[in-house]
């Protein structure tokens, strides 16, 4: 799998992979993983992307700071720099997240494969307020298709780091929400999905988002489904359906039948989908051991 550029640092892949999975398990980094034929075993291509807080921006994007991937690698740094769910859901409810996409892989040049791990975007950051957006890559050919996919002139900072003893050049491509609005050159598909949303309207419990999350992956999944994937009771589940119906539509009648209880949640569901700044940030993360 070709990937960028974690077999050329000096620290191992095995050291990154522990970095990725420790972020990805405190809810500071989250991906898109695509599989071949829906198989996990059979994976195709990743990518990742980061929120970070708005005093690190200056220094990162500094011409002589070290790339972002290697301050992955810097457990101190990220724990200082980068967000963690309840500050990504201020900045949310706020002026916005600053996003930093990395580390992304693919089995093969294949430009469907690259087309399609480009629209893992749209899970990944559809729905949430983006302050900005910068994406690290230590290709040049991908640095140029980057610029080209923004559709518009981003910030570019490029970078020359040792890596494995040899000089190599990191590219940042970026662009803010104010960048966006006054691009006098017609942004893009995906550059107009990125900072596409607003801050949300409604403020819904982290517990409730996280059930929504996980029903709008899949629809045709039954509260009593998404209680046993969650580790929670069905009841609970209703529960929060329900009053996330209440919260954005008014008060239902105290009891309801099964019939309307389905169309309760229908109802929700159906809202979320054109409104998903509504339950995000995500929430949605590995269960925990007790």
């Amino acid at each position: 799998m070709t990937h960028e550029p974690v077999a050329r640092f000096t620290s191992s892949s095995s050291d990154v992979s522990a970095a990725l999975r420790r972020l990805l398990m405190s809810g500071k980094v989250f991906g898109a993983v695509i599989y071949e034929n829906d198989t996990p075993q059979s994976v195709v291509a990743f990518g990742f992307v980061s929120p970070i807080t708005k005093p690190a921006l200056p220094s990162l994007l500094s011409p002589t700071a070290p790339s972002f991937l290697e301050h992955l690698l810097d457990s101190e740094w990220c724990e200082r720099c980068l967000l963690n769910p309840r500050a990504q859901e201020l900045a949310h409810r706020a002026s916005g997240v600053d996003v930093i996409g990395c580390l992304n892989g693919w089995m093969n040049d294949d430009v469907a494969l690259k087309d399609e791990l480009a629209k893992s975007l749209q899970p990944l950051l559809g729905g949430l307020h983006v302050a900005s957006y910068y994406k690290e890559t230590f290709d040049s050919n991908l640095a140029k298709s980057y610029e080209h996919q923004f559709g518009l002139p981003p910030q570019c900072i490029k970078r020359r780091k040792a890596l494995d003893g040899s000089v190599l050049e990191a590219t940042l491509l970026g662009l803010t929400r104010d960048d966006w609005l006054e691009s006098k050159q017609k942004p893009t598909q995906p550059v107009n999905m990125i900072f596409g949303s607003l801050p949300p309207t409604f403020h819904l419990r982290p517990s409730w988002r996280r059930i929504l999350q996980l029903a709008m992956i899949d629809r045709s999944l039954t509260h009593a489904e998404i209680a046993s994937h969650l580790g929670i009771s069905r009841d609970y589940v209703t529960k929060a359906i329900l009053d996330t119906h209440d919260v954005i539509f008014g008060t239902a009648k105290a009891k309801l039948s099964a019939a309307e209880a389905r169309r309760c949640t229908r109802r929700v569901l159906d809202f979320v989908a054109v409104n998903p700044q509504e339950v995000r940030p995500w929430v949605l993360l590995p269960r925990q051991k007790s």
